[in-house]
């Protein structure tokens, strides 16, 4: 059997770790053939460069692409893109790569696969993309979505025609959060389930033989602070007071700010929360990761995006009785920021392993 994923490309560790493990878990569970489908405009290099010119004006760049400036960034983005062009040699990808202008997959894939996966991760967020209906070219009877996510809390009559459209398309339908669930039920008569992010789908010990140990590894305790959004002062500073009455530092990790951590990869993402007393987030995979691997945490509110951040927080919070974690900076307390993990946990996971299962054998029959 031979499948073909279609999900986001970029550099985010989420991105990537959720892309492998819905890759490596069909591979194992279902004995497939797994690639994910390209998309023209993200391979590294180019990235390197596209990221030093974005530097410079036209003007600039001319002037200055032979002289040490343009040199120096240059070497700068090689640094930072190196630990995700290694992870990038543990997914597979296709041969051909879909127009990043284009939503729609080319027709001449069709024989090459017996099953198309869109998901997981925020594949129908429509900040990102305004044509959702990436199969349009495609037999429906081969394709289903997994763990999608729009990553908000609704659409506006134009994205839901699109939307619909996309939906009644697919064999399966299967989401992320409750809200994308929600929406999709205002959209089709078709049966509409949700499943659990990828990322859960392996066991913590899968993800502890592809971590790596950064560099720059901190010998001493602490805190991971993993940020996609805004840091303020008083955000920091509150950061900083809980890790020093909790005897850690502060590890902000993918941060220019903070040049010894930024150029980790997805490996060393997993190894600085394995290996951490605890964790502040804004990021949903920064949770996750957080629940696998049973650190204590706090999910903060991602200032720009709170309603859409909070959209994929609340489902994945609530599964697992942990709405408590997620709390405004004036409440992150030291005292509470330690807790024991329910063996319920174990048990959740379990049962949400088994209804994706359940879930992808009927799609494949």
């Amino acid at each position: 059997m031979k499948i073909a994923i279609f999900t986001i490309i970029g550099r985010g560790p989420g991105t990537k770790l959720q892309n492998y493990a819905l890759q490596t878990y069909l591979e194992n569970t279902f004995n497939a053939e797994v690639k994910t489908i390209r998309r023209s405009g993200y391979y590294y290099y180019p990235l390197i460069f596209r990221n030093c010119i974005r530097n410079f004006s036209i003007k600039d760049f001319a002037r200055y692409i032979i002289k040490k400036s343009f040199r120096i960034q240059v070497k700068y983005e090689k640094r930072i893109q190196a630990n995700w062009i290694d992870f990038d040699h543990n997914i597979n990808y296709t041969d051909y790569s879909c127009k990043k202008t284009s939503a729609a997959i080319d027709v001449n894939l069709n024989d090459k696969f017996d099953y198309f996966v869109v998901g997981s991760d925020q594949v129908w967020n429509y900040n990102w993309y305004s044509d959702i209906n990436y199969f349009k070219h495609i037999d429906s009877k081969k394709c289903l979505s997994y763990a999608a996510s729009f990553g908000v809390y609704d659409i506006n009559n134009e994205q839901a025609d699109n939307a619909r459209e996309a939906l009644n398309h697919l064999k399966g339908i299967s989401v992320r959060e409750d809200a994308g669930m929600k929406i999709a039920e205002k959209l089709t008569n078709k049966l509409v389930v949700r499943n659990i992010d990828p990322t859960f789908l392996l066991d913590r010990e899968d993800w502890k033989k592809i971590a790596k140990k950064p560099k720059n590894d901190i010998d001493k305790n602490y805190i991971v602070a993993f940020f996609l959004g805004n840091i303020s002062k008083e955000r920091h500073d509150r950061i900083e007071k809980l890790a020093k009455e909790k005897d850690c530092e502060v590890m902000w990790i993918l941060r220019k700010e903070y040049p010894l951590w930024e150029d980790f990869g997805p490996a060393e993402f997993l190894y600085s929360i394995s290996h951490a007393k605890g964790v502040v987030t804004d990021s949903f995979h920064g949770t996750v990761f957080s629940i696998i691997f049973r650190k204590p945490f706090y999910s903060l509110n991602r200032d720009q995006n709170l309603q859409n951040m909070n959209s994929r927080l609340d489902t994945v919070l609530n599964l697992f009785s942990l709405q408590d974690r997620h709390v405004f900076d004036e409440n992150m307390s030291a005292n509470n920021f330690l807790f024991t993990y329910s063996d319920s946990i174990d048990n959740v996971i379990e049962r949400e392993r088994e209804n994706a299962k359940k879930y992808f054998e009927r799609m494949f029959r």
